[in-house]
């Protein structure tokens, strides 16, 4: 059986792909000491976000040469804001009293607060830039995409078909709302969410209303 090493993308089912017993999920032992030098220096610890959600860039070749293959899924970058908006509920009551909780928030002043979110632990939890980051981010090196692309819209058709077989997926970690994703957005905010992640949208022809149409892995194609 071939060995895969999965790159989680933030809010993207990767604690349910990780939990599944189908792949390794990346860690810390396979970055380059570089990163783990900066991760030891630093007094914030920006870097700590790694331990799980670790960009393909940081990892070390050498490291990760037992791996056959290497994948990642990525998702619609609307739905993945309104997602991550109400993952925060979810965890709210976990971090009250800590330096990590914060009031709850429209989903309006979420969005108009992103560029601060980016930089800044100000949501919830101690994550900057992890949550908020271009998917690209996670897996292009060189200026490459070096991972198989899968689809969180089409999980568990594009997991059973990369790995060969059924494959049990259970839902982890996820936010608890009723309504579309495509239902929170005002004309205004689609077109800021698309300025965002147009380097997502662009590489992998996302739509308001789809998932990735292009450059993600295809059974047949391989």
């Amino acid at each position: 059986m071939s060995k895969a090493l999965f790159i989680h993308i933030p809010k993207s089912a990767g604690t349910s792909i990780s939990s599944s017993g189908i792949c390794f999920p990346v860690s810390k032992i396979y970055m380059t000491d570089k990163f783990i030098s900066l991760e030891d220096m630093s007094s914030y610890k920006p870097f700590m976000i790694m331990h799980k959600h670790i960009p393909y860039n940081y990892l070390d070749v050498s490291k990760i040469h037992q791996f056959d293959r290497s994948f990642a899924i990525v998702r619609n970058p609307w739905s993945r804001l309104v997602s991550l908006y109400h993952y925060a509920d979810l965890i709210s009551p976990q971090v009250i009293g800590t330096r990590w909780f914060q009031p709850n928030i429209s989903f309006d002043e979420f969005l108009n607060r992103m560029n601060t979110f980016r930089m800044y632990s100000t949501y919830y939890w101690n994550h900057p830039y992890d949550q908020w980051g271009s998917q690209l981010d996670w897996v292009t090196k060189e200026n490459k995409v070096r991972v198989d692309i899968l689809r969180y819209e089409n999980l568990q058709e594009d997991v059973n078909a990369y790995f060969d077989r059924n494959v049990d997926i259970a839902q982890r970690n996820i936010g608890s709302y009723k309504s579309n994703y495509t239902d929170y957005y005002t004309k205004e905010q689609r077109e800021k969410v698309a300025e965002w992640f147009s380097m997502d949208i662009e590489k992998w022809g996302f739509t308001f209303e789809s998932g990735a149409t292009k450059n993600y892995w295809m059974k047949n194609a391989h």
